[in-house]
């Protein structure tokens, strides 16, 4: 099955904070089959899913911190629901700096996951690079992410290779566990972070999303976390990830 192009709204999220429906619209523009949200900036859900509708866009999920999933997990599943998607996902927390602190935060995750699982959603956890680094007993956190059966796993393919991962042997590990993957693309693993359009940096892309498609990816979701342009940006990932997956098919 080829998988769906999302564009991840936190690439132009001060441009949907000020106009989320124009926005939508570019990404009809751009060729997208849906979106992932960053939040409603302000809006109901109702009167997104109808802009969504509208513009024959799905929403392929929704990102919700962990704040939100300790405290207002009714309002989570009620806002998934409404916009027609059943999967949600924990995005970033500060990095935990031991072992018990990142096995209080999947704890936390994994509650949030069998809560909503009664609602019928599904939550996803989206890695960076501190997963990765090993604690002073030299374990990782992303061990015990992976350990939490309860959820899914949407891999970022630029921050596993900005950790000296292999993208595509990492996808494949997860066959069957990665519905969602962002195609993030970065210009070097030098510090600070240079963020370019996705398909035109040092990530090995086209290996990547191969390998999603082999893994079972649904949802491939274009992000670029900085641009100088970001309206520009996005539509330049939209459209390279779209060709990056015709070539992989």
């Amino acid at each position: 099955m080829t998988p769906r192009i999302a564009l991840m709204l936190y690439t132009v999220r001060d441009q949907a904070a000020a106009d989320l429906r124009a926005v939508l619209e570019s990404c009809r523009q751009w060729g997208c089959d849906g979106v992932e949200f960053a939040g409603l900036q302000g809006h109901d859900a109702a009167t997104v899913r109808a802009w969504l509708d509208g513009l024959g866009l799905e929403c392929a999920s929704m990102h919700v911190g962990l704040a939100d999933l300790d405290s207002d997990i009714a309002r989570v599943a009620d806002d998934a629901k409404t916009l027609g998607t059943t999967r949600v996902v924990m995005p970033w927390v500060p990095a935990p700096q031991s072992t018990v602190e990142a096995a209080d935060v999947v704890a936390r995750v994994r509650r949030a996951a069998v809560a909503l699982r009664g609602d019928g959603i599904a939550l996803g956890y989206h890695n960076h690079d501190f997963e990765f680094a090993r604690f002073s007993d030299g374990t990782r956190m992303w061990d015990a992410v992976l350990a939490a059966t309860e959820l899914f796993i949407e891999p970022d393919v630029g921050w596993l290779w900005f950790a000296g991962l292999d993208p595509a042997a990492e996808l494949l590990s997860l066959s069957g566990r990665v519905p969602l993957i962002h195609a993030k693309d970065f210009a070097s693993r030098e510090k600070p972070h240079r963020f370019c359009p996705t398909g035109t940096g040092a990530v090995p892309m086209q290996s990547a999303i191969a390998a999603a498609i082999r893994a079972g990816a649904e949802w491939l979701i274009a992000e670029q976390d900085q641009a100088d342009d970001p309206m520009r940006a996005a539509a330049e990932c939209v459209k390279n990830l779209r060709s990056l997956c015709d070539r992989a098919s």
